[in-house]
């Protein structure tokens, strides 16, 4: 996919899936940048697996509030680079399609 299309962002949010996490294998594979965000706990074991270009360490650990957090952390991050709008992607997705 020509990387210039992409306008926005995209971020998957990940837990304890750093050896499956399908929608990062799926979007590096078509050369999309994306980021990976995951709790510090878990950062060695993601370390190993999607390479750091791609890795979004939150800064919380086991809120038991679900998702949330996460996406709120991508938005913040999404706002602080300047993007006006970004994309989620939860970690068990195996692909995609625009039609």
């Amino acid at each position: 996919m020509d990387q210039s299309i992409i306008k926005h962002p995209v971020y998957i949010i990940s837990k304890g899936r750093a050896k499956r996490c399908l929608m990062a294998r799926y979007l590096h594979g078509e050369g999309i940048d994306f980021k990976v965000a995951f709790e510090p706990q878990e950062y060695d074991e993601y370390a190993e697996n999607i390479p750091s270009k791609y890795l979004f360490k939150l800064d919380f650990s086991n809120l038991g509030m679900g998702s949330m957090p996460a996406r709120n952390a991508c938005w913040d991050d999404a706002i602080k680079i300047g993007a006006e709008k970004h994309f989620i992607f939860d970690d068990n997705i195996q692909y995609y399609s625009i039609r």
